[in-house]
């Protein structure tokens, strides 16, 4: 049966918290801020209620209830499933979306962190995911964008987050997958919210996109599902 205690006395004394808590084993759990995490090997994560004493389910969004690790990094919370691949939640684990795209095998163990890229240990090797494409990107000029959705299907936008003196102007956008090849540039007008259509041409998987306007250029990352 899953229990878990804590101590203010460096050990010498133990408190049981498990409560409600289900009876399966505990494989990790994750302490940041104000949150305690509990992954279950069957049941999901907790989060415990200090006010309450009580641990609340996290479940909405998850595909699987055997969590095997559990990391925060970067305001967002990731998972590993053994069956359901890896999530991650913006909002404190209220809401899980599938972060699958590329991981051939979903039965995962472990997560890392390291240098914008998350590795998946799983039961056929390790994989990684490029983590600026959940990020705003950096551009040129000192503005930020957004990129969303993203994954994305058959068009995506790009949100600039600062105002910047090329508003409406017309651009061209160069999209370029992994290696590096150019693979289709298209003509927009620089909105501050813009949407880009590729309907069909892109294949599922990462690409790369510069734009260019004038003696500046900015790029990002997307993901074609």
């Amino acid at each position: 049966q899953g229990e878990i205690y804590y101590t203010t006395d460096f050990g010498l004394n133990w408190q049981n918290i498990s409560n409600n808590l289900p009876p399966e084993k505990v494989n990790k759990i994750l302490v940041f801020s104000n949150h305690i995490f509990a992954a279950t090997d069957g049941a999901g994560i907790y989060q415990f209620n200090p006010n309450t004493s009580l641990w609340a389910n996290l479940t909405n969004g998850l595909t699987n209830d055997t969590i095997k690790d559990l990391i925060f990094h970067n305001n967002v919370l990731y998972v590993a499933t053994w069956g359901g691949g890896v999530f991650f939640s913006s909002d404190t684990g209220t809401n899980w979306s599938s972060l699958n795209n590329g991981l051939a095998n979903q039965h995962v163990r472990k997560l890392v962190y390291g240098i914008n890229h998350l590795f998946a240990g799983t039961e056929a090797g390790v994989y990684q995911f490029d983590l600026s494409l959940h990020t705003s990107q950096e551009v040129a000029g000192q503005h930020s964008l957004n990129i969303y959705p993203n994954p994305c299907g058959s068009a995506f936008k790009i949100k600039f987050e600062e105002d910047f003196s090329l508003i409406n102007q017309e651009a061209a956008i160069h999209i370029f997958n992994t290696y590096g090849e150019k693979v289709a540039v298209k003509k927009i007008i620089l909105e501050k919210e813009a949407r880009i259509e590729i309907g069909k041409e892109l294949s599922p998987g990462y690409y790369n996109f510069k734009i260019q306007i004038q003696n500046q250029s900015f790029s990002g990352k997307f993901l074609v599902e």
